[in-house]
């Protein structure tokens, strides 16, 4: 008996050690633990090569951070399994006195930028004070880009915005090189302020029913000299709207 007994506790003891040793790569670690983290627990930051990460909404990745030295930046669709579907605030910052980041040394050298259609929010001044940054490839899944994200990026001429954008501020390209955007049909709102640091001249929407926010419209103040509707709007102050007299 005692000899059975030593022999199910070394075939015990070589099933743990096996399970121990066992590489975590490509198997559930669920069917082996009981043991499952918390939501909080989750969200503590993590590294996955240069970037800085956090776990929201459970299962999704954000990228808090950037901490490499590429002059081209792709965006990952997804890291450790989870797709990557924000790009967080002050994330690739670039030089400027006022806000300080990590990395902005290195970020003020990007060139490129191309997003996965995983992406679908990029947050407040995420590439903003890159002075190197020309060219940004956007792709359809994105719905928001933050006030300020893209600011003062001066090589920055043009964007196309995918049609699943819904939300737009202009201080989201404020003091680059962009001349016109066209906003698809999926745009809701559209915050119309601070357009005195631009050189953007014509806004086409495409959408219907499209509210008109945060209006602060002058002709003396702003290079804006067309917004075109093709489709209808409302908007929260007509008379600061109509003072500015270029809307069709």
């Amino acid at each position: 008996m005692k000899k059975i007994i030593k022999k199910l506790l070394i075939i015990t003891l070589a099933a743990v050690t096996a399970i121990t040793a066992m590489p975590l790569t490509g198997i559930d670690a669920a069917n082996i633990f009981t043991f499952k983290a918390s939501a909080a627990e989750k969200s503590e930051p993590f590294m996955w090569g240069d970037y800085e990460c956090i776990i929201i909404n459970t299962n999704e990745v954000e990228i808090k951070t950037y901490y490499g030295d590429d002059t081209e930046i792709v965006i990952p669709s997804e890291i450790n399994g989870m797709p990557v579907t924000s790009i967080g605030e002050n994330s690739f910052h670039g030089n400027d006195r006022s806000y300080y980041h990590p990395n902005s040394a290195n970020n003020n050298n990007i060139r490129r930028v191309v997003m996965p259609s995983s992406v679908k929010s990029i947050g407040h001044e995420a590439f903003t004070f890159i002075e190197s940054l020309s060219e940004v490839i956007l792709s359809e899944g994105l719905e928001i880009i933050g006030e300020f994200a893209f600011a003062d990026c001066p090589l920055l001429t043009e964007i196309r915005l995918p049609e699943s954008f819904k939300s737009f501020s202009f201080t989201s390209f404020e003091n680059t090189g962009i001349t016109e955007l066209v906003l698809g049909s999926n745009v809701t709102n559209l915050s119309l302020y601070d357009f005195e640091e631009s050189v953007l001249k014509k806004i086409i929407c495409n959408a219907e029913n499209v509210y008109i926010e945060k209006i602060n419209l002058t002709v003396r103040d702003t290079a804006l000299s067309e917004i075109v509707f093709n489709g209808s709007f409302t908007v929260d102050s007509e008379s600061l709207l109509t003072s500015f007299g270029n809307i069709k």
